[in-house]
């Protein structure tokens, strides 16, 4: 045994040495593997669903309209609709339509009544004598007319002629006829803030409904 190992100590050490060597290499090349080991990838996506809010639906009015339209009657509109707009459904204007009556600009409101008023004939106005050209008016007429104010038609300077009437009920007087329309009898315009029974004692005789 002693002669073998004499014998083949030298190819022994050096077998050895290569297996040494051989399991050193293999321990290195799993421990960098290890430390560059690329972690699996997660695949489970979140997907973020985004929820859109539903458009607000349309608001809408319905507004009462007569007088000197071609269509009268109720009509739907977008609730920002303006009286020009409602005008245009009803058909436009009459020819005797008193266009400037209304503030065309002026936004609808839900639930109202608006009233187209007819322009006043020449003849209604200044009736003529029999016999004499058209031109010759009856004075008396004229000016007993004039001390009368049509409270459907008069803007607001000519309503602040009336008694205990300032620019403030003038304005809304303009504005009652514009959502109401026009006064069916003088006591109507106490419907109006700012004008009651002792507005409307003073009033009343300087008052012309037409």
């Amino acid at each position: 045994m002693q002669s073998f190992f004499d014998r083949y100590h030298k190819a022994i050490i050096t077998g050895s040495g290569v297996l040494i060597f051989i399991a050193a290499g293999l321990m290195t090349m799993f421990l960098t593997e290890s430390k560059h080991e690329v972690p699996k990838e997660n695949h489970e996506v979140k997907t973020e669903i985004t929820v859109t809010e539903s458009s607000q639906p349309e608001k809408l009015c319905y507004v009462y309209i007569t007088g000197e339209v071609q269509k009268p009657g109720v009509y739907k509109l977008s609730e920002d609709a303006r009286i020009f707009q409602l005008v245009d459904m009803a058909g436009g204007f009459t020819k005797n339509a008193d266009k400037e009556s209304l503030n065309l600009a002026d936004n609808v409101t839900d639930g109202t009544h608006i009233h187209v008023s007819a322009k006043i004939s020449p003849s209604r106005s200044n009736p003529t004598i029999p016999g004499l050209p058209a031109q010759h008016v009856i004075v008396q007429s004229h000016q007993t007319q004039s001390t009368k104010i049509d409270i459907n038609r008069a803007d607001a300077q000519e309503l602040e002629r009336l008694k205990g009437v300032g620019s403030a009920i003038a304005k809304r007087i303009i504005e009652y006829r514009q959502k109401h329309g026009r006064f069916m009898k003088p006591e109507d315009i106490m419907n109006v803030k700012g004008i009651g029974q002792k507005t409307f004692e003073k009033i009343k005789d300087n008052i012309l409904i037409r």
